[in-house]
């Protein structure tokens, strides 16, 4: 779920991919949500997608990757 060590493992060819979601930015949203109910007095959408990405050796440095939010290099 992109760890760093599903992504050290895919750089050393030991997995082939993970799927990662990043959570920090999924309570980054749902704090928006709640600010916005509380503090603007808009209703926060019913639903909410948010996008998950694959993660393999083609794509792990690429831009489309470094956009979307690596969360374990965001967590220390």
């Amino acid at each position: 779920d992109g760890t760093a060590q599903a992504l050290d493992a895919i750089r050393n060819d030991k997995q082939t991919a993970t799927v990662s979601q990043n959570p920090v930015e999924m309570a980054r949203t749902a704090m928006d949500f709640i600010d916005q109910q509380a503090n603007q007095d808009k209703t926060p959408p019913k639903e909410y997608f948010y996008p998950t990405i694959v993660i393999d050796k083609e794509n792990i440095d690429s831009q489309e990757v470094k956009d979307y939010g690596i969360w374990s290099n965001q967590v220390k």
